[in-house]
């Protein structure tokens, strides 16, 4: 069976569709008006769910998201950026989530949750507790 290219976002939303599997998906501060669309308009599409890991200050917009698609959200609390990161890294660590999607964070901050090689122990390839890297900037 071969599979046709994607050539557009109507495409991609078609394939995703076809997969009949939604994946899970852990936001790192969800609390943007591009973040918060995409997460709501995948929903919409019904091909994914989330996890959204939000600082106490934007809490309340998570919750929102929530509240509209209750069997398909989840919002976990964390004190600061830097502790929604740990959370979601961890997330995806203990098999609860197959994607980490950055919102409004520091690139930086993210990283160095990911990259924490005392939570996450690296073996000698690009593979970490399940997560592949794909961008060679990750690597220094």
């Amino acid at each position: 069976m071969t599979m046709e290219p994607i050539q557009d976002f109507a495409g991609l939303i078609c394939r995703l569709r076809s997969l009949k599997e939604r994946k899970r998906v852990v936001v790192v501060c969800p609390n943007d008006p591009h973040t918060e669309y995409v997460i709501t308009r995948s929903l919409h599409e019904g091909f994914a769910d989330f996890l959204l890991v939000a600082d106490t200050p934007h809490l309340l917009n998570s919750e929102y998201i929530r509240l509209q698609y209750p069997d398909h959200v989840k919002v976990y609390e964390a004190t600061s950026p830097d502790k929604a990161a740990q959370e979601a890294v961890s997330l995806i660590r203990e098999g609860h989530a197959d994607v980490l999607m950055k919102g409004i964070i520091n690139t930086d901050n993210l990283l160095r949750a990911v990259l924490n090689k005392e939570v996450l122990p690296w073996n000698n390839s690009r593979r970490c507790c399940g997560m592949i890297w794909r961008y060679a900037a990750a690597w220094e």
